[in-house]
């Protein structure tokens, strides 16, 4: 860090040392170059006695100050810790904070670490895993991406898992939904399609996600998952699992977050022998991950701030919409373009007409190439 922005930073130091918040406070030793002031020092967590260190960079205090836990898994695997120690006390997004007052905002930041991480020895805040069950999933070493077109249900389902040297993982009910997707008249070539099995949990599920620095899961513990399957959904597998099994299998499952939404994970199995891994006597020589991109309707639209089924009185009488730079969105549902108006269709419908502002002509982005049937 320069020399001006370690003198500006030195004088909170000294105010955080002598706050008391840690214990044998002292400054680790940071390479010449750092672009950071630190002090660490060891705090008691719900009778434990750890090594916290604070990290204040040279933008300090229009950004918050970071804490990170010496070693990560101190205090257990718990949630809003990463690998790194880093932890996650607060979403910075639309935080305004008081430079004036910067040794007041490390004090209530450090309030908000000891919390979580108190939350976390305790179990207070386990559910918390679920809502950061994706972002665990990811770290998860040795996995394989996929794309999903697949809309959700709460009924265990056979879908597809496309397969294709060249491409990535495609997940769908049909190979159609993937075409249309792609806006394909027809399916892709060359590519082996295999039928899976959707597996929805239960909302209310809790489930502690895999560590990154241990063994991936076994085949007992993906069946563990059923317990989180409903009585009728349960019936509905069993009817699945009849039959010989494939050398290979794929699971996605669909788990509901307790802050809305869901989150998608897969698993392939391989070395398969005569029972699917989810039947009682099932078997797999290998577990490999899968991270699931989402790109289904019901997950586009609604992180979008829209709604997926529109309101009886829009079908019937079509709404007013003003749209800026219509062109490039790529609707499906853009299907009549006249001069500077268009109409949307859903379902062969009519459902909204509308003007456009500053629409994009340029490139190869032409208004005959956004009609769609």
């Amino acid at each position: 860090m320069d020399t001006q922005s370690l003198s500006r930073l030195e004088p909170v130091l000294r105010a955080v040392e002598a706050l008391g918040l840690f214990s044998h406070p002292r400054r680790p030793t940071t390479p010449e170059d750092s672009s950071t002031a630190m002090l660490e020092g060891e705090v008691t967590i719900e009778g434990y006695d750890v090594t916290l260190q604070l990290v204040l960079d040279r933008s300090f205090p229009l950004r918050l100050p970071r804490f990170i836990l010496r070693s990560w898994d101190a205090l257990g695997f718990i949630p809003h810790v990463d690998q790194s120690g880093l932890v996650c006390f607060l979403d910075a997004e639309g935080i305004v904070l008081d430079r004036r007052r910067p040794v007041e905002v490390i004090r209530e930041a450090w309030q908000r670490v000891v919390g979580t991480l108190a939350d976390g020895v305790t179990g207070r805040n386990t559910t918390d895993f679920v809502d950061e069950f994706e972002w665990h999933w990811r770290r998860v070493q040795g996995g394989v991406a996929a794309c999903s077109v697949l809309n959700p249900s709460e009924e265990v389902e056979e879908m597809l898992v496309t397969i294709n040297r060249d491409r990535p993982l495609w997940v769908a009910r049909s190979a159609r939904d993937i075409a249309a997707f792609m806006n394909m008249a027809q399916p892709m070539g060359g590519q082996t399609l295999q039928r899976a099995l959707y597996l929805p949990l239960e909302c209310g599920t809790v489930i502690v996600p895999p560590r990154p620095d241990r063994p991936f899961w076994s085949v007992q513990d993906v069946r563990g998952l059923l317990a989180n399957v409903s009585a009728a959904n349960q019936k509905r597998l069993r009817h699945f699992l009849k039959g010989r099994a494939r050398s290979r299998e794929y699971v996605i499952v669909r788990l509901p977050r307790p802050s809305g939404g869901a989150t998608f994970f897969g698993i392939r199995f391989d070395g398969v022998h005569k029972y699917h891994p989810l039947h009682d006597e099932g078997t797999a020589g290998r577990l490999i991950p899968m991270y699931i991109q989402r790109w289904d309707h019901a997950y586009l639209v609604q992180r979008g701030g829209g709604r997926r089924h529109w309101p009886r009185k829009v079908c019937s009488s079509p709404a007013v919409v003003l749209s800026v730079g219509t062109w490039p969105l790529n609707w499906h549902v853009l299907v009549s373009v006249r001069s500077r108006s268009w109409t949307l269709i859903r379902c062969g419908r009519r459902i909204a007409i509308g003007t456009c502002l500053d629409e994009d002509t340029g490139g190869n982005i032409r208004p005959k190439h956004s009609k769609r049937s």
